[in-house]
Order: C-alpha cells, then sequence, then structure tokens
C-alpha cells in the first residue's frame, strides 16, 4: 500500500483528486483475514488526519448517514471515502478518479469491473489500484484479466470458467453446481433453454403435463443422489 498512498496524495493534495477506498468487510472478524472498512478508516484517520478529510460508507450505517457522507463526498468535503461495495452503482462523483481495492482476490471480476467504473467517470484519467495479498495463479489469473479486458460481458464468461457458478438457486457464489449433467459455463444454450421451460412453467401452473415431468425428473435426482 506504501508507494500507492504516495500517488494517492499526490492526486489529492496536487491534482484536486478524490479517492474511493473499497474493502470487502465492513468490521473485523477473527475467522477470516480481510481488510475491514473500519480499520482501514481508523488507520487513515489517525495516520493522515492532518493531510485530508476522511469519510466512512457501509451497508450497516442508517439511511440517513449513508446519505450524509454521500453528500459530502459529492461536494468535495471527504477527500478520501472508505467503503464497502456500497458503491458499486449508482454513485456518479465525477471528481472522485481514483480507487483503491483491497483483497482484491476477494471479489467477482464483475464487481470488480463494476466497481472501477465509478472511478472513470470525470474528465481526468481514472486510476484503479487492486491490491492483494494471494499468490494462487487463479488469483493472479483473474486479476490481470481487469488490466487487458474492458468488456464487462468478456469478464463476467471469464469469471464464470474460472470460478464455477456456484449454486444457482443456493447460497455458494463461487464453485463446481452440483448437475447431474451439463456445465453452467460451457452450456449456455442449454442454460437459455432450462430459463425458457422454465418460466413456461411457471406461466402455466394448471398444466399436469408439466408437473408430472418434474416429479419424474425429482425422483431421477433423488435416485442418483443415493446411488452416488
Amino acid at each position: 500500500m506504501k508507494p500507492v498512498l504516495g500517488r494517492i496524495l499526490e492526486g489529492i493534495e496536487k491534482e484536486g483528486r478524490q479517492v474511493y477506498v473499497v474493502t470487502p468487510a465492513v468490521e473485523d472478524c477473527e475467522e477470516m483475514d480481510l481488510h475491514s472498512a473500519e480499520s482501514i478508516y481508523e488507520g487513515m484517520s489517525s495516520v493522515l488526519k492532518d493531510r485530508c478529510t476522511i469519510g466512512l460508507l457501509h451497508g450497516k450505517m442508517k439511511a440517513e448517514q449513508k446519505e450524509g457522507v454521500m453528500a459530502a463526498f459529492a461536494a468535495g468535503e471527504i477527500q478520501i471515502l472508505v467503503s464497502t461495495t456500497v458503491i458499486e452503482v449508482g454513485i456518479d462523483v465525477s471528481n472522485a478518479t481514483m480507487m483503491v481495492i483491497y483483497d482484491a482476490h476477494r471479489f467477482g471480476l464483475s464487481t470488480l469491473h463494476q466497481l472501477r467504473g465509478r472511478c472513470a467517470r470525470g474528465t481526468l484519467q481514472g486510476e484503479c489500484y487492486l491490491l492483494s495479498s494471494s499468490k494462487t495463479p487463479q488469483a493472479r489469473e483473474r486479476l490481470s484479466a481487469l488490466e487487458r479486458i474492458d468488456d464487462g460481458f468478456e469478464l463476467a464468461r471469464l469469471d464464470l470458467q474460472l470460478r464455477g457458478p456456484g449454486d444457482l438457486l443456493g447460497t455458494r457464489q463461487s464453485g463446481l453446481p452440483a448437475f447431474i449433467l451439463g456445465d453452467a459455463s460451457t452450456d449456455l444454450k442449454m442454460m437459455e433453454i432450462c430459463a425458457r421451460d422454465a418460466q413456461e412453467i411457471l406461466d402455466h401452473p394448471e398444466d399436469m403435463q408439466n408437473h408430472n415431468m418434474l416429479r419424474a425428473i425429482e425422483k431421477a435426482n433423488a435416485k442418483s443422489a443415493y446411488l452416488d
């Protein structure tokens, strides 16, 4: 962070820019080694209090608090905004042309693409710095893709291939799904047909043929799970 910090201060003090600092967590967690918005805010406030104004924004704050912080940032009263991904969409501050993202490997490529778009809304060239302690080849490949790809759809497809889709009907955001047949990352046409079939079943709940088909599929899945 030290070389990046020098560039950030240069951008603020010499070029009049504002900066987003994004973290994956609101507060510290003993189970996970993550930088949190609260700890980064406290650290920056202590070290930089005589050089710039710093604000904090995250989803656990009350609506009026969040609105107040964003209004101050938009007005230029806050120079560094430490935040979680609540700034991912709907935020437009043209003077905020610099961004630092901690633990960047923890985010999906689509999220990183959306975030960096926040610092590319002014006349100055936007600058986005991805900080990561991960040494895994996959993490390096994913983050390096952001250097050469600026198409959000292409990044989403790459992330799907590298991380897996997770549970489409569950809570996992990455990894291989528990499909008996098919691969959600490569069989996109099949997934489109499945989506249309599912919508047709929802649109026609009175069709008993659809219900019978679903029961047959459910029995087949249960039998396969038992055999496994």
